[in-house]
């Protein structure tokens, strides 16, 4: 199943690695310990793996998602490395925090943050490549502090990819947002006014029962969202809002992303991403 990832910035840079023993460091302050990790022991020239932020969060504190909500900023990741290209991060389900008359969302205790890479052709058997991260976090509890870790990891270069990590990596892919109408929704649905522009509420129609509906919109500098009220009844799920649009010249399609969260029949907790219309699109 193809599964929600949304850009938070792309890094490729090719060569050739020093060698170095295979190895994930671990570091960060004392509200969060920091690793990098990989679901490959070995990876194959021009095959794609995935790293992984594994983020240990101590009680009470939270960070925050790609969009943190009233009040936070999201954790940013820069990778270097030679002969490694870079996607974009895999962001998994969130959590709602609030406080001080403030709604935040982000992750609590643990977060592992995917990034999809992909080794270089011209990378040879028997060589290793060292890939550096540098990681940058707020995290939050009555107080904020700013933190943050440089991280690496050498992997050596095989003819056959070795997998590692696997359990760990299998529980956060299970995390992320479903794209499109999947799962449980049977149709997601917003209509839109007699000039052509939507209205700011959203309409699922679910395939069974669900409970503990939550809404995430994706918002940025160009726009403020709102007076979001989330309405579940039997099979429907209403949500409305309020947007406004401070620059309407980056919203060139009218859309957003968001994330539609819910518990299903069997108790899990399950998202997908649905598109938002905020603005007419321009022609």
């Amino acid at each position: 199943m193809k599964r929600f990832a949304t850009l938070f910035g792309v890094v490729m840079v090719f060569g050739l690695a020093a060698a170095a023993p295979t190895q994930a460091a671990d570091t960060g302050d004392s509200q969060i310990k920091a690793t990098l990790l990989a679901d490959a022991a070995a990876i194959q020239p021009g095959a794609e793996f995935t790293l992984g932020v594994r983020m240990k969060i101590q009680p009470h504190w939270h960070t925050y998602w790609i969009s943190p909500g009233d009040s936070g900023d999201a954790t940013r990741i820069k990778f270097t490395a030679d002969g490694i290209a870079f996607g974009e991060i895999q962001w998994p389900i969130p959590s709602r925090f609030e406080g001080d008359g403030f709604v935040s969302y982000g992750y609590e205790n643990e977060v592992l943050l995917m990034i999809p890479a992909k080794a270089s052709k011209e990378l040879k058997a028997g060589d290793r490549v060292t890939i550096q991260a540098e990681v940058n976090w707020l995290v939050c509890h009555e107080t904020c502090v700013e933190g943050g870790a440089k991280l690496s990891i050498t992997l050596p270069i095989e003819s056959k990819a070795a997998p590692a990590n696997e359990k760990l990596f299998g529980d956060w892919r299970g995390k992320l947002p479903l794209v499109g109408e999947a799962g449980a929704v049977a149709k997601v649905t917003q209509n839109k006014a007699a000039d052509g522009s939507p209205v700011p509420s959203l309409t699922l129609t679910w395939k069974g029962p669900v409970k503990g509906v939550e809404w995430y919109p994706i918002a940025d500098s160009a726009l403020l969202l709102d007076k979001i009220e989330v309405k579940h009844e039997g099979d429907r799920t209403v949500i409305t809002f309020r947007s406004e649009i401070f620059k309407p010249e980056k919203l060139p399609t009218g859309m957003i992303d968001s994330v539609v969260v819910f518990t299903d029949a069997q108790g899990r907790r399950c998202g997908i991403t649905v598109p938002v219309g905020v603005l007419k699109a321009e022609k």
